[in-house]
């Protein structure tokens, strides 16, 4: 019944989408990386089989955080109210709800990383690294020892 009611408000279908879209994503950011780093082209093949690790990596962190919203949901709501939940879930309205808000969240998912994008440059990185150092001067020993890890 719970598994039910949060598979209701994310179908299955759409968490898969956004498990190998984000794999995707890590993947082409790693190759990036790799390829910037040393002196090597990664082939396509490779570039796929490092998604599919993503996606095995990615998939393992969305069946335990399902499994603990399961439990979460359990103690938070009666069976009989996961069953009222479920019906109206389940009917016109309550498709249309869900269906609207998983678009505007992936519409707010993907203006939050385009802000991100234009906002953390690395010139801004680089100034809020030396406010905060200024602001902390006690940790700059620990902060700069830890940028190669």
């Amino acid at each position: 019944m719970a598994r039910t009611f949060l598979r209701l408000q994310v179908p299955s279908d759409a968490s898969l989408q956004m498990i190998k879209d984000e794999a995707r994503e890590l993947a082409a950011k790693m190759q990036k990386n790799i390829e910037s780093r040393i002196d090597v082209k990664i082939s396509s093949e490779e570039v796929l089989q490092i998604q599919a690790f993503m996606e095995d990596m990615l998939f393992g962190q969305v069946q335990s955080i399902e499994d603990e919203m399961v439990a979460l949901v359990l103690t938070s709501y009666t069976q009989e109210e996961l069953l009222e939940a479920n019906k109206f879930l389940s009917s016109p309205l309550g498709k249309k709800i869900i269906s609207k808000q998983q678009s505007m969240l992936a519409n707010a998912h993907s203006s939050g990383r385009e802000i991100a994008s234009r906002v953390a440059t690395p010139s801004w990185v680089d100034k809020k690294r030396k406010e905060f150092l200024a602001r902390f001067p006690q940790w700059q020993a620990a902060f700069t020892s830890n940028l190669g890890k």
